[in-house]
């Protein structure tokens, strides 16, 4: 009796399916979740390339120039193709915008910056740097905590540079 017993609990599958799930379930949503995420920075990082690629590309042309302050200027573009990602207000908040010129002997540097960064235009003839920052929260913030090699679990540093040479 008591083997046959045995041989009973062994082919009984019922509750399988639980366990099976218990086991794959929790790794298969982290990863779909993990996946979801991944594709938001990389879509935001595409984004902010051809935004601040376009924003420069003004820039160059001197659509800027005669605004009161051609960063804002320069901003309001950059946020405007940003709105998918970001709205207006978080765009304005969270993209530090730089600009550095040089008359392309001296190499382009952008200083660390948290609030008031550099902005110049440069004159005909410079090389003009442009960096865009973008610090973006984490929409699953359990799974930015296990994405971001950085020391801040709920953002990815988001970086695009645009370099030009101003025409003479």
């Amino acid at each position: 009796m008591p083997m046959r017993m045995l041989r009973d609990l062994l082919r009984d599958d019922s509750g399988l399916a639980a366990v099976e799930w218990a086991l794959v379930g929790p790794p298969f949503v982290l990863l779909l979740l993990a996946t979801v995420e991944l594709g938001l920075v990389l879509g935001t990082q595409a984004t902010m390339e051809g935004a601040a690629r376009d924003a420069a590309r003004l820039m160059r042309a001197g659509a800027f120039s005669a605004a009161p302050d051609p960063q804002a200027a320069f901003q309001n573009v950059l946020c405007s193709e940003m709105s998918p990602f970001a709205s207006t207000a978080s765009c304005r908040a969270d993209m530090i915008v730089s600009a550095v010129s040089s008359d392309g002997l001296a190499p382009l540097s952008f200083p660390p910056c948290t609030q008031a960064c550099p902005f110049e235009t440069g004159k005909p003839g410079d090389v003009v740097g442009i960096q865009v920052t973008y610090n973006r929260p984490f929409v699953i913030p359990w799974v930015g905590s296990m994405l971001s090699a950085a020391s801040d679990a709920r953002h990815v540093k988001l970086v695009s540079t645009v370099v030009y040479r101003n025409g003479a």
